[in-house]
């Protein structure tokens, strides 16, 4: 099933997801440390949900940068400032790229992106000074199946259909996904998620051909 947009769905608790010690120990210590909103997104948890914990090698961690910027004015941190801070909380990670911070045209809004690999893990930590809650960072997603957040306390939040279709294995590519982009992605996720398909768009029970609509907000 495909859904026209996300902004009058409502995400939903997944208890029965098992928390991951180790993502929860990284979005509490990124907390500790200032960053704020700290929140696990996608795959890592739609695999674990599928049983598929061995498979999980990258981590997509969200955070809200301004308190951990200090003193400082987010749009005069700058990439090292961040490797600092990371070097500090885990010694071992490495980290392998922190390109400079964007910003808007007014400043007022600023984000970047940080790979780091600690303890077997690639992590690609996003960063960003716009604020946002753990159930619109879940449904910030190409389709349900990845539709899924967690935050530093462990509530996860999820698409509705997260449950049925990591189940099922589905792959419903949101409206807001292109469908040239909705055929890439669906093979690139069908050689790591044995049996993983994509069925024809649908509106409640009736089937209709896919068509993509341009990006629409989350």
């Amino acid at each position: 099933m495909i859904f026209a947009d996300t902004i009058n769905i409502t995400p939903v608790d997944v208890p029965t997801l098992r928390r991951d010690p180790f993502a929860l120990a990284l979005l509490r210590g990124l907390e500790s440390r200032g960053f704020a909103q700290a929140v696990l997104h996608g795959g890592a948890l739609r695999d674990r949900f599928m049983g598929r914990a061995r498979a999980i090698s990258d981590l997509d961690i969200w955070v809200n940068f301004g308190s951990a910027a200090g003193d400082r004015a987010p749009d005069m941190v700058t990439p090292g400032y961040f490797a600092a801070v990371i070097q500090e909380l885990w010694p071992e990670a490495e980290i392998i790229s922190a390109p400079p911070l964007s910003h808007t045209s007014s400043r007022s809004q600023s984000w970047g992106r940080m790979t780091l690999q600690y303890k077997g893990r690639h992590i690609d930590l996003h960063m960003t000074t716009v604020p946002y809650d753990l159930g619109a960072k879940a449904l910030a997603a190409d389709a349900p199946l990845n539709a899924v957040a967690m935050d530093a306390s462990g509530t996860v939040r999820a698409h509705p259909l997260f449950a049925s279709h990591a189940q099922g294995r589905i792959y419903a590519p949101l409206p807001c996904i292109e469908g040239q982009v909705a055929q890439e992605r669906f093979e690139h996720l069908r050689r790591k998620i044995p049996g993983l398909q994509m069925p024809q768009a649908t509106t409640g029970a009736t089937v209709i051909p896919f068509a993509p609509r341009g990006p629409q907000p989350l």
